[in-house]
């Protein structure tokens, strides 16, 4: 059987990007997904409709908006999967296969920590960063404050 992945959404009043980006996970050709969206808007507006338009998602909500760390922070601790995938309300996958590809390239790469999927917009706007004709590995080393030395 398939690993669990966990694809969370951070959502901040606009329901019908949220709903993009839900129904693309939907479509995922990958058979074990979850949907985590946490509704972080100032209303319950967006939490309602999730658990009326969407029953299988897991909606949580906050009871004031919180930072985005925080909200993530919620959604991994919430998440059952093993790999989790995140967006915002804005964004989605642009190919059925996108989960499949991912968690593939993951189970076969156990030195592989994340993946950074491709930043775009409708109209073919992409983030040059990401645009690559195959995975390739970049690798980010920061430096850590003296305050974070134990």
């Amino acid at each position: 059987m398939n690993p669990i992945i966990t694809v969370t959404f951070v959502g901040w009043k606009r329901q019908e990007a949220l709903r993009r980006g839900i129904e693309s996970t939907l479509m995922q050709t990958y058979d074990n997904i979850e949907i985590l969206v946490l509704d972080n808007s100032p209303t319950d507006e967006i939490y309602r409709w999730l658990l009326e338009e969407y029953p299988q998602v897991k909606a949580i909500k906050t009871a004031y908006p919180i930072l985005l760390p925080a909200a993530r922070n919620i959604l991994v601790a919430t998440a059952k999967g093993k790999y989790v995938v995140f967006h915002d309300d804005d964004s989605r996958f642009s190919h059925p296969e996108d989960v499949e590809k991912a968690v593939s390239y993951l189970e076969s790469h156990d030195n592989v920590a994340c993946l950074a999927f491709r930043v775009g917009s409708d109209d073919k706007d992409v983030n040059p960063q990401f645009e690559a004709d195959s995975i390739k590995p970049i690798i980010h080393i920061l430096p850590v404050p003296p305050s974070f030395i134990v």
